[in-house]
């Protein structure tokens, strides 16, 4: 499965970079995510991570490509009459457009929540043309 970010390009700029390589991704589903745009500049990606613990968890930042990997601690392992939550060990990466830095993660009742800000250099804002 692929997928079609045609819908959300017209609220991107900065982004294009990022959606024209998200396209080219195949879709595997696991761990589920959500990447949300919460006000321009500010970005949010949340993750379903359900009976992962923090320890478990590891983020981050290289070359503008955020790596989320979780690894389940195998020594706890108990006599499952049936198991369906995927605890299965994962590694998701998502490249970030220019500009794009991790403020933080928190992660809280399954959830991983990344927030991103994109900050563009003062040359590179637009600026505003007087009319004579």
């Amino acid at each position: 499965m692929t997928l079609d970010f045609t819908p959300f390009k017209a609220f991107s700029i900065g982004f294009d970079d990022l959606f024209n390589e998200l396209s080219k991704i195949k879709t595997v589903g696991y761990p589920p995510y959500n990447i949300e745009k919460v006000k321009d500049g500010e970005y949010k990606i949340s993750m379903a991570l359900a009976g992962f613990g923090k320890s478990e968890i590891d983020v981050s930042v290289k070359e503008n490509v955020l790596k989320v990997k979780g690894k389940k601690d195998k020594s706890s392992v108990g006599d499952f009459l049936y198991k369906g939550i995927g605890e299965r060990s994962f590694e998701q990466a998502f490249k970030l457009a220019e500009y794009t830095n991790v403020v933080k993660a928190d992660y809280k009742d399954g959830i991983l929540e990344v927030s991103l800000e994109q900050k563009l250099p003062e040359e590179k804002q637009e600026k505003k043309v007087k009319i004579s």
